[in-house]
């Protein structure tokens, strides 16, 4: 049995190493929390792809239109921003006047309500604004979220990327624990055809912006669990986590039933996306001991 860690965004600065240590600590101080005896440390390998994904989002110019299907690819991206944006009311007035201050787009070029100039510089508009009012949300996620969905190159470069860390020469049984766009990558990654015969006891997904209902379209579908590889998937989200947006994982949301939501039980810190504080958290700490062998 191993275990496969897959990030989120906001982890250039971070290491494979890194990662590793402080997520396993986490969970074995969970356990403490519990009062469960340890388990060894099994085999971990983690999926890192942060310092492409941001260089890659820094690179884009407000002129700059991302490659791949572009329509489809851009749709999605747009209406990604736009949850954002209307789960915390901001006017398109907002984000253009703040694009201006930020030395970004100066004229608007607006489609049924929203930009169609650079939707990245319109994500850290959007990060802007709420910074201004007081509202925290992980730095870095738009834009970096909205690039992977913009770009088809990118993302499947990324996927490439985590499948070879995490998948390529192995054949055993592996638990992914994956966080914020981390579960957006793992989850494609495991509905690939080429993935169905791997064995996936568990599949977490902590802090996941999947229930964002525009997923669907960039997304392969996929109507229930259990469903090769996936035995059993778990998503722990906080209500009140800025990029979750408070929304479970249902059929309603992404179109799939059978995932087991936790939201009752998790951690709370100022950071409500930090994901050392879900996998401590006990329900989260608890699954994972029961997945992994004594």
């Amino acid at each position: 049995m191993r275990l496969a860690f897959v990030h989120g965004i906001n982890n250039e600065m971070n290491t494979p190493e890194i990662l590793e240590a402080d997520w396993w600590q986490a969970i074995t101080d969970g356990w403490a929390d519990l009062g469960l005896p340890p388990k060894p440390k099994p085999k971990i390998d983690v999926g890192y792809y942060g310092k492409i994904l941001a260089d890659a989002a820094k690179g884009v110019k407000p002129e700059v239109v991302a490659q791949g299907d572009e329509t489809q690819r851009r749709s999605a991206a747009l209406a990604f921003l736009q949850a954002y944006q209307v789960e915390n009311e901001i006017e398109d007035s907002d984000v253009r006047d703040t694009l201006a201050d930020m030395g970004g787009v100066q004229e608007p070029v607006i489609a049924q309500g929203w930009f169609q100039r650079s939707l990245v510089s319109a994500g850290s508009a959007i990060e802007r604004v709420l910074s201004n009012r007081g509202q925290w949300l992980a730095s870095g996620f738009l834009p970096q979220a909205t690039h992977y969905i913009e770009d088809e190159g990118l993302a499947a470069q990324i996927g490439l990327i985590v499948r070879k860390a995490i998948f390529d020469g192995h054949n055993e049984p592996t638990i992914v624990v994956s966080h914020s766009l981390g579960t957006v990558v793992s989850f494609a990654l495991l509905m690939d055809e080429r993935q169905e015969d791997r064995d996936i006891p568990l599949f977490l997904t902590i802090g996941s912006p999947l229930a964002i209902g525009m997923m669907e379209q960039i997304l392969p579908r996929r109507e229930d669990v259990p469903n090769n590889p996936i035995k059993k998937w778990t998503n722990a989200y906080r209500r009140d986590d800025p990029v979750t947006l408070g929304r479970p994982i249902t059929q309603a949301t992404l179109g799939i039933k059978g995932v087991e939501n936790i939201s009752d039980g998790l951690i709370e810190r100022f950071n409500t996306h930090s994901p050392t504080a879900y996998l401590r958290s006990a329900p989260v700490a608890a699954r994972i001991y029961a997945a992994l062998p004594a």
